[in-house]
């Protein structure tokens, strides 16, 4: 049996919840609650609201400490109290790939540091020879 999960009041954004209005900037501020969730395994944000000449929010849990290689903080942008100040999708998308890409190639290049000793071959005693065959050429190498 199924039961209904309750919903955080910051699972909204505050457009929804005031004016009941939904618009794409709506949805951006539920795909980073989503992302959220996933990080924290299913911790809500606490998304404190300080309405100034910046318009800026702040949340009160810290990054999550197990995803530190994925901080970005155009997620936090998603929660700012006016819509329009929230990014795209495509820029919170676009920002996600771009930190992803960069762990990857950090994780590359470890991964390759450590295995290149384990990718060493002594030349000593291989030959190189080649051989003709009529349908392509092929290498082989054999031991003297």
């Amino acid at each position: 049996m199924k039961s209904k999960k309750d919903c955080s009041i910051n699972d909204l954004p505050p457009e929804a919840l005031h004016r009941n209005e939904y618009t794409q900037a709506s949805d951006v501020w539920c795909v980073a609650v989503i992302l959220w969730k996933l990080m924290t395994y299913d911790s809500v944000p606490v998304v404190l609201q300080t309405i100034d000449e910046k318009n800026s929010c702040s949340i009160t849990q810290d990054w999550p400490a197990r995803h530190l290689e994925l901080k970005n903080p155009i997620l936090f942008e998603c929660w700012m109290y006016d819509d329009n100040f929230r990014p795209s999708v495509n820029k919170l998308r676009s920002s996600f790939e771009e930190v992803i890409r960069t762990v990857q190639a950090f994780s590359i290049s470890e991964d390759t540091k450590e295995s290149m000793t384990d990718l060493y071959i002594s030349m000593d005693g291989i030959k190189t020879t080649l051989q003709h065959n009529s349908e392509k050429d092929r290498t082989h190498l054999s031991l003297e």
